[in-house]
């Protein structure tokens, strides 16, 4: 209750919501939780981005990606080049199984951002997966190394295409 006293002009307002979102989710009061988020998205405060996508998440965690994917479009209708966004609802979209829309989505973030190393190492492993453009999936993910050379998920999606190319050596 505490966290939630904080005014929307106080310097405290995001940081006080992260905390009362994250502790209602630990304790299983996912609905109050999606509540703190929706209320700190309406107030429009500078950080809005960062309650679009804990409520999003939390809630295709729950297995809600319709709703995750609506409540992110209404952010992007307000921060239409919001390349974390984007992401975001590449990542539900494929959740979804809706693929060739994730798949258009995170080659739009790539426009957008040419080093977004997630999104590439996103779309090199979703081709990865299905055994399909194998050979865009390699250098998508190897560019994705290229901005983060020691993440070892990327480093996993280059080793699986490599399987999948049967290249063992």
């Amino acid at each position: 209750k505490v966290y939630l006293k904080f005014d929307v002009k106080s310097d405290m307002y995001a940081v006080t919501r992260v905390r009362a979102f994250d502790l209602l989710k630990r304790l299983g009061r996912t609905d109050e939780a999606l509540n703190v988020a929706n209320e700190a998205i309406d107030a429009k405060s500078d950080q809005s981005v960062v309650f679009y996508s804990l409520e999003s998440n939390l809630l295709s965690n729950l297995n809600r990606n319709g709703e995750a994917i609506a409540l992110v479009e209404k952010g992007l209708v307000n921060d239409a080049g919001n390349v974390e966004l984007l992401f975001l609802k590449a990542v539900f979209l494929e959740k979804g199984k809706q693929l060739d829309a994730s798949v258009a989505t995170l080659k739009e973030v790539i426009k957008h951002d040419p080093k977004h190393a997630a999104a590439l190492n996103y779309l090199g492993y979703m081709y990865a997966e299905r055994n399909m453009h194998l050979e865009d999936a390699e250098a998508l993910i190897k560019r994705a190394l290229d901005e983060k050379p020691d993440n070892g998920f990327y480093l996993d999606s280059l080793g699986w295409v490599y399987y999948q190319q049967k290249r063992y050596k």
